[in-house]
């Protein structure tokens, strides 16, 4: 039996796409009983409104701040769905897009969010308990591009924003708001989206990363696809990405209160950043195509944006006092190995698969002697030295 189901979807003078968007949303392989479509118009200027009105969805007329995260928010006041979907003006969904997502929440009752985001397809995600999931990301990809500009930014996001690599560059990985379903209660409980943020920026960066402080995790869901509609403009797409690179870094400069960030302009980052720039130069020379200079271009303005806003940008107003960060830890499956980093040291520790094991059962609240216990009849080890062993290892954390 499928849940019910909201899907919110914020728009601001989204009249070329729409269409697009919502006759994508009416062909949803999901029971129309057991769901209902949310459009937020945040004061728009054109027809908009006219065309959200000639489809069956609930209209809500937002003009008290321009922001996605408050059109969001409004959208939430008025979702009744159990799950909560989310996504853009600009993006076409598969027909398979929902069912796909909700169907990552079967069997799993501590799972809060689904989604599309920032994170590589079969790790195990990341959170404070590293077994208990609460959103999942899948796949963005590029709807129909036909012009130079919008094939080079089918390119771009391909290379730069939805390729594996980048999708685990930061500590902590996120949902992009595009794509992504979370539990509604969920939300409710760790806080909705920081109106702080101005546009659309990092909002959903620092929503996901309050979900994985708050101890869920997020998976990765490579079915749940979304096409986003290119706008044939190369200038917004550099100005909006060097605005996200500039707030990411104002974010992490937030969040090191709580968790070890590395700094995004530490020398390695410079000397990341030189590579990649003599790459694109180099490339323009032996292989001469108007990309490589678009790809210069692109390198220079994000990191500038990314150095601007740590350099000269205050930390993000918004608001992480709820965090209960003690004794807590980020766990990150990288190369099979188990990465826990206690939030407040910021030390990190590797552990092999049985390490990683102990620590869990010991966050499920199982004695060290009981843990002993199993180890030694799951790998028929001597059970004192085991007992030993885990005294020590515990002793770390």
């Amino acid at each position: 039996m499928l849940p019910k189901a909201s899907v919110i979807v914020p728009v601001f003078n989204e009249e070329k796409n729409l269409p697009l968007c919502l006759n994508a949303l009416m062909r949803l392989d999901y029971p129309g009983e057991l769901l209902e479509v949310i459009v937020v118009d945040n004061n728009s200027t054109d027809r908009t409104a006219e065309i959200i009105k000639r489809y069956p969805v609930k209209y809500i007329f937002e003009d008290k701040k321009h922001s996605a995260a408050v059109a969001r928010n409004r959208g939430l006041a008025e979702a009744s769905g159990e799950f909560v979907a989310f996504t853009d003006g600009d993006c076409v969904v598969d027909s398979s897009w929902l069912k796909n997502l909700i169907d990552a929440f079967e069997n799993k009752p501590t799972a809060g969010g689904a989604g599309s985001g920032n994170m590589e397809p079969g790790t195990a995600g990341h959170g404070t308990a590293g077994h208990v999931t609460a959103g999942c990301g899948g796949r963005a990809l590029s709807y129909e591009p036909a012009g130079l500009i919008e094939k080079y930014l089918d390119y771009a996001y391909s290379k730069h924003m939805w390729r594996a690599p980048t999708l685990s560059e930061s500590v902590l990985p996120y949902l992009w708001t595009a794509n992504a379903v979370y539990r509604r209660d969920v939300l409710f409980n760790v806080g909705l989206f920081d109106e702080a943020f101005i546009g659309a920026t990092v909002e959903d960066a620092e929503l996901s990363w309050r979900v994985l402080l708050s101890g869920y995790k997020l998976k990765y869901v490579p079915e749940a696809v979304v096409r986003l509609v290119h706008e044939n403009n190369f200038l917004s797409f550099l100005l909006q990405e060097t605005k996200r690179k500039y707030y990411s870094s104002r974010l992490i400069k937030k969040y090191r209160a709580v968790v070890e960030f590395p700094s995004p302009i530490a020398p390695r980052e410079f000397l990341e950043f030189f590579k990649r720039a003599f790459k694109c130069c180099r490339d323009m020379v032996l292989r001469p195509h108007i990309f490589h200079f678009f790809d210069l271009v692109f390198e220079i303005s994000t990191f500038a944006g990314r150095f601007f806003g740590w350099v000269a940008g205050r930390p993000i107003s918004c608001s992480i006092d709820k965090l209960n960060v003690k004794n807590k830890m980020i766990c990150q499956n990288v190369d099979g190995s188990i990465l826990l980093s206690p939030i407040e040291s910021g030390v990190t520790y590797e552990m092999d698969g049985i390490g990683y094991e102990i620590w869990r059962l010991r966050q499920d609240g199982i004695a060290a002697a009981d843990i002993a216990v199993e180890i030694a009849k799951k790998y028929n080890g001597d059970i004192e030295i085991i007992k030993k062993d885990i005294k020590e290892f515990l002793a770390e954390f």
